[in-house]
């Protein structure tokens, strides 16, 4: 307010010329491109415009001159607004995306499409969470909604969402490490810069503004450099890291052996879910040494017949089926065949759900199985709520009888 004070004992006239040399020097300013300097003279124009009201105010006699100040002022500092506006000087406020969802980015700075899914809420109605697959190959699990790119594409910064304390991640995309930030007061994030991070608090307290220094987010940061896995780059920790490469089960005599060795797709990038063959690996399996071009889970149950010289698991065909998992029967003698499935479901009947295989004899399979007891909208009849897989109640005619039992 100091050219207040100087305007203010010049004569309106010169005061006048005063405010008008200012907003000169800031139209000079914004075509060369100088922009702070042009907001230092938006300044300075400000306070000229009060020592103009003030110099108007002295000038002139009694309520007339008050009146005309503050016209001066008001009018004034409307024109000082609209010139910066239009000189570029002021930007309207840039608000990124909402933590509640529906804006994730989709496309990088370099314009490669971004691909996000398992997509969750905290809680219900709550802020969002998703997993960002970028088109290199890095996957970052379980970040915010409100992502922002920097302004040079170097660095992608992302809310965590929590019941709790939220955090914030920050990606170097360059080289591929990752910052993971004790940092509470993001929500949602605005804009990024070489310089600093803005963004706001939780919009429902008071969406009031944060803002920080991005060298001094990152010096306390924990940071982790990303670990490559097939042609994924994954945060270390985030993925399995035992899986077995190979299993074998054997008959009890020890003459049969049957070995697993991994099945792993030549690219987890096209999958929709990257991580699925990692935390769900299939295995191509052998008996005694010859393929049977199926595919089991290392913890499928497996049953050998009483005289060791077959087997029974369920599996699934390396080409593909419909009908994905199958049981399969595997004799010495005969090799691999698919069995009948064990039910047919039909609408009219009770649902079966089967289970692991129980025995295997020379003439029979056994398989537990449990049954599907729906629970009626209206209590013994109306729409099916839901169901309850445990242990079954038998009615006979209008006399209710109770009997528990596990169907085998």
């Amino acid at each position: 307010m100091v050219p207040a004070f100087f305007v203010t004992v010049m004569p309106p006239p010169l005061a006048l010329l005063t405010v008008l040399f200012f907003g000169l020097l800031m139209g000079i300013a914004a075509r060369l491109g100088f922009l702070s300097v042009g907001r230092g003279c938006a300044r300075l124009m400000v306070g000229a415009v009060f020592g103009l009201g003030f110099s108007l105010g002295r000038v002139l006699f009694e309520y007339w001159g008050i009146l005309i100040a503050i016209v001066a002022i008001i009018g004034g500092l409307a024109c000082v607004s609209k010139w910066e506006r239009r000189l570029g000087l002021v930007s309207d406020p840039v608000k990124g995306p909402s933590a509640w969802g529906g804006s994730e980015p989709q496309l990088t700075p370099e314009g490669e499409p971004i691909q996000t899914f398992n997509h969750g809420e905290i809680a219900m109605g709550g802020p969002t969470y998703c997993d960002y697959l970028f088109p290199d190959g890095v996957l970052l699990q379980g970040l915010g909604s409100s992502a922002v790119f920097s302004s040079d594409g170097r660095y992608f910064a992302a809310p965590v969402p929590s019941r709790q304390s939220w955090g914030l991640v920050v990606l170097d995309r360059q080289q591929r490490r990752i910052y993971r930030c004790d940092n509470s007061e993001f929500w949602e994030l605005d804009t990024l810069d070489l310089n600093s991070l803005s963004g706001r608090y939780s919009p429902l307290v008071d969406n009031s503004v944060r803002q920080t220094r991005i060298d001094e987010l990152l010096q306390t940061a924990s940071a982790a450099d990303l670990v490559a896995i097939a042609d994924l780059w994954l945060e270390p920790g985030w993925y399995p890291e035992d899986i077995a490469h190979t299993f074998e089960r054997r008959s009890a005599d020890g003459q049969q052996c049957l070995v697993g060795n991994v099945v792993l797709p030549p690219t987890f990038r096209d999958l929709p879910q990257p991580l699925e063959p990692l935390r769900s690996p299939h295995y191509a399996i052998s008996v005694n040494g010859q393929p049977s071009g199926l595919l089991m889970a290392a913890d499928t149950a497996l049953v050998w017949s009483t005289n060791h010289r077959a087997l029974v698991c369920r599996a699934q065909e390396q080409t593909g089926h419909p009908s994905g998992d199958r049981y399969w029967l595997w004799q010495v003698d005969q090799g691999w065949r698919a069995l009948p499935s064990p039910w047919v479901k039909s609408d009219a009947e009770p649902s079966f759900y089967w289970h692991d295989v129980v025995s295997l004899d020379e003439h029979h399979v056994r398989i537990g199985s449990y049954l599907d007891y729906p629970r009626p909208s209206l209590g013994r009849y109306g729409y099916r709520l839901d169901s309850i897989h445990s242990d079954t109640e038998i009615q006979a005619g209008p006399v209710r009888l109770s009997s528990r039992q596990h169907p085998q």
